[in-house]
């Protein structure tokens, strides 16, 4: 048996701050879940208010439950945290006993879960993030870089390596690294990208406490977009603006600057020489936008320095050779900019 646990984002401060948005935030969940069981009839769900557990024997069928659940959810503005786990929640239904002189025709039934089931509460109590976080108990090897691997019983599932912030104090961050469930295309949409962007923008008017929790939706984008095909410009254009003043102060966005910078600039074979993606992607304003600010920007660069308070984190989601090829461009676009001054 498989098992997971579902929350919407951002639920509980809807229940004390907006209470007809929280109603509104449940319903939607609820037709969602309609939707997902209906597709999906052999799976155990139980949901309670604003979450809920599932639970089948098929790993593929419960990771396609949620990527379903979570990619319908997101049409309607709503994200979901989530952890997935083996074993089943072990859930018993009692109905609680009356007094025997009792008249009253109330329900008194009572849910109880084992231990699975609390761990994968914890669990994702902890998750101070979007996404789908795997149980390392699922993973097929230990996590290295941020390279996609695929959960075991099924070669369908891609995984990606992530982080999110648990706390900050000027540029130092600190990070928590968890695997979450890939992006398909059919949620990679023109659509989906824009409904994340105004979420970010608006749970991070003030503050950067909510907006962080978006960081690994971008990350995973960004990780599994075709960056050389028709996804390029959508996500470039989305990446331009996180790189402006505005967006800087969110935590955790650095990481998703360098995880672009990594795909961007990771090698690619061409018939004499291996070179960077950037050099044999269709050129684009979007593109030149993005690689004209990143290799002069002094905050971009500052990503790379050595003496970084996360420089460690920094190192597992940019890899050497790109870092080399990166900070060539860099140096030569510094060679360019200083012919031009004289």
């Amino acid at each position: 048996m498989f098992c997971a646990i579902v929350e919407l984002v951002g639920i509980r401060e809807l229940a004390e701050d907006a209470p007809r948005q929280y109603r509104e935030a449940t319903r939607t969940l609820r037709r969602c879940l309609e939707v997902a069981t209906c597709r999906y009839p052999d799976h155990d769900l139980y949901a309670f208010r604003d979450q809920c557990y599932v639970q089948a024997k098929d790993l593929a069928g419960v990771c396609e439950f949620l990527a379903m659940l979570r990619r319908q959810l997101w049409a309607d503005g709503q994200f979901v945290r989530s952890v997935l786990g083996p074993d089943d929640v072990g859930v018993e239904v009692a109905s609680l006993p009356s007094s025997r002189t009792a008249t009253s025709s109330a329900t008194r039934v009572a849910y109880f879960f084992n231990e699975r089931a609390a761990e994968l509460y914890g669990l994702m109590e902890r998750l101070k993030s979007v996404g789908i976080q795997v149980h390392p108990e699922l993973l097929r090897k230990p996590h290295g870089r941020a390279e996609a691997a695929s959960l075991p019983g099924t070669d369908l599932v891609p995984t990606v390596h992530s982080y999110y912030c648990t706390s900050y104090r000027g540029r130092s961050r600190s990070y928590r690294h968890f695997v979450d469930l890939a992006y398909s295309v059919e949620l990679r949409t023109d659509e989906s990208l824009a409904l994340l962007m105004t979420r970010i923008t608006s749970d991070n008017q003030g503050s950067g406490r909510m907006g962080r929790f978006y960081v690994p939706c971008l990350l995973n984008w960004v990780r599994t977009a075709a960056l050389d095909g028709d996804e390029a410009d959508s996500i470039l254009g989305i990446l331009n603006a996180l790189t402006a003043r505005a967006y800087r102060d969110i935590p955790g966005v650095e990481l998703v600057v360098l995880a672009t910078i990594d795909e961007l600039y990771a090698g690619r074979q061409t018939e004499d020489r291996t070179c960077a993606l950037c050099e044999v992607m269709g050129q684009s304003d979007a593109l030149g936008r993005f690689t004209k600010r990143a290799t002069t920007d002094p905050w971009v660069l500052s990503l790379l320095a050595r003496d970084h308070p996360n420089a460690a984190v920094h190192d597992t989601i940019l890899s050497r050779d790109s870092r080399r090829r990166f900070l060539d461009a860099a140096r030569r676009a510094e060679q360019d900019s200083a012919g031009r001054r004289h």
